[in-house]
C-alpha cells in the first residue's frame, strides 16, 4: 500500500521535494537541488531527481507538482512565468507525465504552500484562508470551504499582481503597480538602490558592498541595525501590503492570513507599516477578529501542499 505523496516545489532558485504522509507529516528530509541555468531541461531533470530521491524507500501514491506560473491547469501549461521566463508557454503537464509513473497534480506554487499551510492545523476553523508569500516575487494562494479557490481559468489568487499604485512602476507580468513590484525581495532591493542612487559609487560600495549583489536579507539586517535607506524600503512594503490586504479584506472577509516567503522573516520590519495602512483603509468589523501573522511550514509549505493535493487527488478519483 501506497505511504506517501511527494510534493515539488520548484522555486526560483531551486527545487524542493517532500515526502508527505496520508496524515500531512513529512517523512524524512527535505531534498534541495539549486538551479543554475533556471532552463526548461534543467527544471524538469530536478524535478525528476527530486522525485526518485525523496520517494526512496516509499511506496508513492501520487506526485504534486508547484511551479511559480500561471498556470493552465486543463492544459498542464505555464501561461506566463515573471520569475522563471524560459517556462513560459510549455506544456510542462505532458513533459513530466513522460517521465514520472505516478499520477500527477500540477499547481501555482503559491496556491500549493497555502493549502500546505492550511493544513499544519494550526489555522483550523479559520475560512476564508489566505496566504501570501512573498520572495523574489510575491504569490498568494486562498482556501475557501476547505478548497482552493482557481477562479473560472485558474488564474485566482495571484495577490502579488493586485494594483497597490495605479500608473505605477512596471511588472514583469506586463502592469504597472503591481503589489511585487513594491513588497517582494526584488522590490525592496530596488527601492534601496533607487533611495541611494545619488550616492557616490565608492562610498557605496565601501558601506553595502556591489550594487548588484544587494539582497533583501542584507537590507534586513541593515535596517535592523538603523540603516535609513534600508528601513524606508521595508517601511515602503509594509504600505504596499497593507493595500493589498485591504482590497482582500474588502472582497473575502478572511479568517486568517499567513505571511510565508523569505521576506516574512522580516516581519518586526514592515509589520508597523502595514498595520497602519490596514487600520486607515479596513472597516474595523473587518479586521478586529482578523488573524495575521507569518506562516508555521515556512520553506516547506509548497512542497508540503502539492503533497497534500496529490493525495486528494488518488483518494478522490
Amino acid at each position: 500500500m501506497a505511504d506517501v505523496a511527494i510534493g515539488v516545489d520548484v522555486g526560483g532558485s531551486a527545487v524542493r521535494a517532500v515526502a508527505v504522509d496520508r496524515d500531512s507529516q513529512i517523512q524524512g528530509d527535505t531534498v534541495y537541488f539549486p538551479l543554475q541555468t533556471r532552463g526548461r531541461d534543467e527544471v524538469l531533470d530536478c524535478i525528476v531527481r527530486a522525485v526518485r530521491q525523496a520517494g526512496e524507500g516509499h511506496n508513492v501514491a501520487a506526485v504534486g507538482v508547484g511551479v511559480p506560473a500561471f498556470l493552465r491547469h486543463e492544459r498542464g501549461v505555464i501561461e506566463m512565468s515573471p520569475n522563471l521566463p524560459e517556462l513560459t508557454g510549455w506544456e510542462i503537464g505532458k513533459a513530466l507525465r513522460e517521465v514520472i509513473p505516478q499520477p500527477l497534480v500540477l499547481e501555482n506554487d503559491a496556491n500549493a504552500a497555502a493549502f500546505g499551510e492550511a493544513l499544519s492545523g494550526v489555522w483550523e476553523g479559520c475560512d476564508p484562508f489566505i496566504y501570501i508569500a512573498i520572495g523574489t516575487g510575491i504569490g498568494g494562494g486562498i482556501v475557501l470551504n476547505g478548497q482552493l479557490l482557481r477562479g473560472a481559468t485558474g488564474l485566482a489568487g495571484e495577490i502579488g499582481h493586485l494594483t497597490v499604485q495605479p500608473k505605477g512602476l512596471k511588472c514583469g507580468c506586463g502592469a504597472e503597480g503591481c503589489l511585487e513590484t513594491y513588497a517582494s525581495a526584488t522590490g525592496i532591493v530596488n527601492a534601496f538602490l533607487t533611495a541611494t542612487q545619488d550616492m557616490p559609487e565608492s562610498d557605496f560600495v565601501a558601506k553595502y558592498g556591489a550594487r548588484n549583489e544587494v539582497t533583501a536579507l542584507q537590507l534586513s539586517e541593515l535596517a535592523g541595525d538603523g540603516d535609513t535607506a534600508a528601513f524606508q524600503a521595508f517601511a515602503q512594503a509594509g504600505r504596499a501590503l497593507g493595500v493589498a490586504i485591504a482590497q482582500l479584506c474588502r472582497i473575502f472577509d478572511p479568517a486568517a492570513i499567513a505571511f510565508g516567503g523569505q521576506v516574512s522573516g522580516s516581519w518586526d520590519l514592515f509589520w508597523p507599516t502595514m498595520w497602519e495602512e490596514m487600520v486607515e483603509l479596513i472597516p474595523v468589523r473587518l479586521r478586529e477578529n482578523l488573524m495575521i501573522q507569518p506562516a508555521t511550514f515556512a520553506a516547506s509549505a509548497g512542497a508540503v501542499g502539492a503533497a497534500g493535493l496529490a493525495w486528494r487527488s488518488v483518494q478522490t478519483a
